[in-house]
C-alpha cells in the first residue's frame, strides 16, 4: 500500500526512507541545490534541456526539474484548497459571509447581498460573451449556461453534500414495493383514480379509460422510443440488461419466463371461463375470446399480413 509523507497535511506519497516526499526533502536539506544542472552545466546544456528535451523548467526559485516544479503546483494547490475550505466552514458556523467575512443578513444562504450581487453581475457579464457562467473558459452546452465540465462538477458535489446530508437524518423504513419497483401507494392511488373514472396519471377525466389521451399518446410515444433505442442496441427490451438473441427483441431467460407466464394465465382463464384476451368478459360458444378481442386480433393480423405483402420481394 502507498505511503504518505510523513509531514502534516501533505497529500504526496513517500518516496523514500525517510518518509517524505520529495518536496519536503528538498526543503528541509540544507546543502540542496535548485537543480542538478544548475551548478555544473553550460549555458548550452541548460538551452537544451529546457527547449528541446523539456527536463527542467523555470520557476520562481530558479531552474528546477520539471517534475520536482509539477509536484510544488500540486502541493500548493491543494494546500490552498484545503485552507479555503477550512475558512469557509469556520465563517458558515459563525454566520458569516464565507467570501468576504461580513455577517449576513438573510436568512438563509451562505453569502451576504453585496458578494451575491457582484456574482450575479459577474455571471451575467460572461454569459454575454458566450462562455460558461462558472468557470468563463469555455464555451456553454448547447442551450445551458455552464460547460460539461462545470456541469460533471457540480453534479459530484451535489452527490457527496446528499450522501453527507443523509448519514445526518434519521433512518426511516423503506416504502413497501412491488417486485417491479413500483410503490405500493402509487398502486393505490392510480386504482382509486381509475374507481373515479379519471386518468391514472394526471387525474384529468378520461371517460372510462385508464389514461386520458394526451397521456395515452406520450406513453406510447416513450414506450415506442425506448424500443427503438433498446433494438438499436441489441439490448433485451424486457429486462434491459441482457443481449437480445440473434433475430429477436428479447434475451432467452426472458423469453422463457414470459412463454411460461402466459401459458399459466391461459390455462387460469380458461378454467374460470373467462376470456383469454382482456380475462374479464365470457367468451363465445365453443371460443377462447370474446367477440371484441377475437375482433382486435383479427384486425391485426390483417394488418400484418398488409405489411407483409409491402415488404419487397
Amino acid at each position: 500500500m502507498e505511503t504518505r509523507c510523513t509531514e502534516r497535511g501533505c497529500p504526496f506519497p513517500a518516496s523514500g526512507q525517510d518518509g517524505l516526499c520529495t518536496h519536503h526533502r528538498r526543503l528541509f536539506a540544507l546543502d540542496a541545490s535548485p537543480s542538478e544542472l544548475s551548478d555544473s552545466a553550460t549555458e548550452e546544456d541548460l538551452t537544451s534541456a529546457i527547449f528541446y528535451d523539456q527536463s527542467i523548467t523555470i520557476a520562481k526559485r530558479g531552474i528546477v526539474p520539471v517534475d520536482e516544479f509539477l509536484e510544488d503546483m500540486r502541493w500548493a494547490k491543494t494546500r490552498k484548497k484545503v485552507s479555503m475550505d477550512l475558512l469557509r466552514r469556520r465563517r458558515r458556523e459563525a454566520r458569516l459571509c464565507i467570501y468576504c467575512g461580513k455577517p449576513t443578513l438573510r436568512q438563509k444562504g451562505t453569502a451576504c447581498d453585496s458578494c451575491l450581487n457582484k456574482k450575479k453581475e459577474r455571471r451575467g457579464r460572461v454569459a454575454l460573451q458566450g462562455l460558461c457562467v462558472d468557470c468563463g473558459a469555455r464555451k456553454p452546452r448547447t442551450g445551458k449556461s455552464t460547460c460539461l465540465d462545470c456541469a460533471s462538477a457540480h453534479l459530484v458535489a451535489g452527490r457527496r453534500s446528499y450522501k453527507k446530508m443523509a448519514s445526518l437524518r434519521p433512518k426511516r423504513e423503506p416504502a413497501p414495493k412491488t417486485a417491479g419497483g413500483t410503490y405500493l401507494s402509487e398502486l393505490a392511488r392510480r386504482k382509486r383514480l381509475r374507481l373515479q373514472g379519471k386518468c391514472a396519471n394526471c387525474g384529468r377525466a378520461s371517460n372510462g379509460k385508464t389514461y386520458c389521451k394526451e397521456c395515452y399518446s406520450k406513453k406510447l410515444l416513450r414506450q415506442s422510443d425506448r424500443y427503438q433505442s433498446l433494438r438499436a442496441r441489441a439490448v433485451c427490451i424486457w429486462c434491459r440488461i441482457k443481449p437480445a438473441s440473434a433475430g429477436r427483441s428479447h434475451c432467452a431467460e426472458c423469453a422463457e419466463r414470459n412463454k411460461t407466464k402466459a401459458l399459466r394465465r391461459h390455462r387460469k382463464l380458461k378454467r374460470m371461463r373467462l376470456c383469454t384476451g382482456c380475462g374479464r368478459e365470457r367468451p363465445r360458444r365453443a371460443r377462447k375470446m370474446c367477440s371484441n378481442c377475437a375482433r382486435k386480433l383479427s384486425n391485426q393480423w390483417q394488418q400484418r399480413q398488409q405489411r407483409r405483402k409491402s415488404f419487397p420481394a
